[in-house]
């Protein structure tokens, strides 16, 4: 396990904590049910959007969320994204106004979405998936991706905001390409662990250090 020592933000405001889920998975996932239920008995406002299987309107739902959250400047909003939530995370930090007064920590984030999704483009009918109680991930969802990684782009803007958690388990993503893509960011880098992260509750006490918990 590697701890950089991590830059520790301690405004005196109110916590939220928004949660984006990974890809076809939902509020009620593990890390999600841990966190919602370390902010409640914390005094720590807690959110976690049942996000859309498109990108495009995943992302829409994800900055509204944060907006109408950040105009209140008691307000210390904090996103934590695992998997393609932490993707949808590095976006807001890319591309919203606010970011700068925004805190991350993305978990095990899909970097390359567009590359690493291909394989779930449904081939079948849709009234096959309908039957089957698949909602489809189309061709259209998965080029989506490829516009909002050209938006993120290549160079973090504020490094300091975000903490990489990334774990060299991961089965499903590669850790140093998370690690050289959040060069720069904080980073909390844990041996062994899987893309879940199924033993988060272990880590907690360290990675909560960032947000000043």
């Amino acid at each position: 396990m590697v701890n950089s020592g991590f830059l520790v933000h301690e405004e005196m405001k109110n916590k939220t904590v928004i949660y984006l889920h990974g890809f076809r998975s939902s509020p009620t996932s593990r890390k999600a049910t841990f966190l919602k239920d370390f902010c409640v008995k914390n005094d720590i406002d807690f959110l976690c959007p049942p996000l859309d299987l498109s990108p495009v309107m995943a992302t829409e739902q994800s900055i509204t969320t944060v907006r109408n959250l950040a105009k209140h400047q008691d307000t210390q909003v904090i996103i934590v994204g695992s998997s393609l939530g932490g993707f949808y995370a590095t976006w807001i930090m890319q591309t919203a106004i606010e970011s700068k007064n925004l805190l991350s920590i993305v978990i095990n984030p899909a970097v390359r979405p567009f590359r690493d999704l291909e394989s779930e483009v449904n081939p079948g009918k849709e009234w096959q998936l309908e039957a089957l109680n698949i909602k489809p991930f189309t061709k259209n969802h998965h080029l989506e991706l490829k516009e909002l990684e050209i938006e993120i782009g290549t160079k973090i803007r504020f490094p300091d905001n975000i903490l990489l958690v990334a774990t060299k388990g991961d089965e499903l993503l590669s850790w140093k390409e998370m690690s050289s893509f959040f060069k720069g960011c904080q980073q909390y880098i844990i041996e062994g662990s899987d893309h879940s992260v199924t033993d988060f509750s272990k880590h907690w006490p360290n990675i909560k250090s960032f947000i000043g918990v």
